[in-house]
């Protein structure tokens, strides 16, 4: 795949190189990535242990543990993102700050990425409430055009991990000329492992809890790995429409 798009100021998205440094990135710097990731990691594994016991185990305590360390992947997993894209377009040494300056805008930027995801959900599950004939189409159109619209203004998480933060507007507008280009960047970077992590998160509600932990351990790292190379390649992206950190971006791939 070679294919490339022009955008309004110049910057071409080439599909098949953008995706092969994605990865060249990732597996080159796995040492990196599990430095930045392995304290996020433990936290959101023994939010999800806590929560899973508490809940009684089977399918009410896995219930409780997905809810529970998905709030918690949202804080601390966000300090994960804002350390590699900070890596990645200024070649930001490691540090073993928790929360730098720069996470809260990039909390604040995946918190409302989030929030129109979930506003898009209830509008699709409420028309498909009404058109309850063909509700299932519905709500699998709407689910497929709110993940892409989602995609469209994850430009808001590179420009806000180095306190340039821009609006939906704005992120909007970037990837003009590029879009079709970038969704199948972002697809072929991400999808393999979502599928993954669907696989070992489908742990039978009857597994004996410890087989549980297990499973979810390596679905929270393949998350993790799947991020950084969504990561890499918005990384990518974001340097090239911006002018920002591209020499970063390229020592790391």
């Amino acid at each position: 795949m070679s294919s490339s798009a022009t955008s309004a100021n110049g910057y071409e998205v080439h599909t098949g190189a953008t995706i092969h440094h994605a990865y060249e990135t990732v597996f080159g710097n796995l040492g990196l990535i599990a430095q930045f990731a392995w304290l996020p990691f433990v936290i959101v594994l023994a939010a999800e242990i806590v929560a899973l016991l508490l809940g009684g185990g089977g399918t009410g305590g896995q219930m409780l543990s997905w809810m529970v360390g998905g709030l918690a992947f949202l804080v601390f997993g966000t300090t994960f993102a804002v350390r590699w894209f900070r890596y990645l377009l200024l070649g930001e040494a490691p540090s073993g700050e928790m929360f730098s300056p720069a996470w809260r805008p990039l909390f604040f930027a995946t918190v409302t990425i989030g929030l129109l995801v979930f506003a898009g959900g209830i509008v699709t599950a409420l028309i498909g409430l009404i058109l309850s004939p063909i509700a299932w189409l519905i709500w699998a159109l709407g689910g497929i055009a709110v993940s892409l619209i989602a995609m469209r203004v994850m430009p808001m998480l590179p420009a806000a991990a180095v306190e340039r933060p821009i609006d939906i507007r704005t992120a909007w507008d970037m990837l003009a000329g590029n879009y079709w280009h970038y969704i199948a960047c972002a697809l072929i970077c991400y999808v393999p492992f979502a599928l993954f992590e669907g696989l070992l998160g489908g742990a039978d509600p009857v597994v004996p809890w410890l087989v549980f932990v297990i499973m979810e351990a390596l679905r929270i790292a393949v998350n993790f790995l799947g991020l950084a190379c969504l990561y890499a390649m918005l990384a990518e992206v974001y340097a090239g429409m911006t002018g920002n950190g591209r020499v970063a971006v390229s020592s790391a791939a």
